[in-house]
């Protein structure tokens, strides 16, 4: 069986020109191909698979992380319109302090002011006592001037994303929001979906699950922390669409470097039904068996109308 992961699923975001998103043209086509070659589960179908009760032979689940806007406007009534459901992985900081989240701030002012623009400022705002000592060195050869614009993008997510703790990068994307988007408040409701939104997906069928608190990467947070992550998360949706028929998350990121066998544990100890981590390979049956807390996904990319255009 093939877990598929999306994320952007949009038009064309003229506001927004560096953004790497899935045209939504392309989605539909993407849908078209998988209905044609796999059977499609629901989640009550998924969580037979879990017993053992369906072969996972040609079955595919479809599964849509960060619940950015695009999923209410523009997934939502294609799925529906092919009475489809989906899987739908909820950060909960947006709804709790009407902010951004640290890996859509960045990549929304890279998306529309380009990785240029941003990594000269980011270099102006950043100091060597704010950088984790090992990378002071690295953070010193980087050159002030790149010949290709993707190559300012990729230094400002490692210094934002590697070279600071995570308190200092959040001071350091208020500030850059502060000077790019100082209406950030108003933009939470347009990114992403509102409470109401969500639990319209969940009255429809779709399975709402947990994706952390803050979309850190949780391999390098405390057991204490990993463990709020996930409780707080869980908690807040709870409060959203009730009691979970079907408890899943999906980690941050992705990966077997962002998280470790004690965050499976943890999941197993909140009752978590399964998790989804990212790996290029079909689920099967030993997955379901023995380590149901880190189940391959594809993103979407590798299958058929599943690049980005831009």
């Amino acid at each position: 069986m093939k877990a598929i992961m999306y994320h952007y699923v949009r038009p064309d975001a003229k506001e927004y020109p560096n953004l790497r998103y899935l045209h939504i043209d392309d989605f539909k086509l993407q849908l078209g191909y998988l209905k044609e070659n796999y059977d499609i589960l629901d989640g009550n179908e998924f969580a037979k698979t879990l017993q053992g009760h369906i072969a996972l032979k040609n079955k595919a689940v479809l599964t849509f992380d960060d619940a950015f806007k695009d999923h209410y406007s523009y997934v939502f009534p294609v799925l529906k319109k092919a009475n489809l459901k989906g899987m739908f992985y909820v950060p909960t900081l947006p709804y709790v302090e009407r902010k951004l989240l640290g890996v859509h701030r960045i990549q929304l002012l890279i998306g529309k002011f380009g990785g240029q623009k941003i990594y000269e400022t980011v270099i102006r705002l950043v100091t060597d006592d704010m950088l984790l000592h090992n990378h002071v060195e690295e953070f010193h050869k980087m050159p002030y001037r790149i010949r290709a614009d993707d190559n300012y993008t990729k230094n400002v997510k490692k210094i934002l994303n590697y070279y600071l703790d995570h308190e200092l990068l959040t001071s350091v994307l208020d500030e850059l929001m502060n000077i790019f988007f100082p209406n950030e408040k108003e933009l939470v409701d347009r990114f992403y979906m509102t409470e109401k939104e969500i639990r319209q997906l969940h009255d429809y069928g779709m399975v709402i699950g947990g994706h952390t608190v803050n979309h850190f990467v949780m391999s390098k947070l405390t057991v204490e922390q990993q463990k709020k992550e996930i409780e707080d998360s869980f908690n807040f949706l709870e409060s959203i669409i009730g009691s979970f028929s079907l408890k899943s998350f999906s980690y941050p990121y992705g990966g077997f470097h962002t998280f470790a066998h004690g965050t499976e544990q943890l999941l197993e100890k909140a009752l978590c039904d399964f998790s989804f981590n990212v790996e290029a390979r079909d689920i099967t049956s030993g997955d379901l068996s023995k380590r149901r807390q880190a189940l391959p996904r594809y993103d979407c990319n590798v299958f058929p109308y599943g690049k980005c255009r831009n």
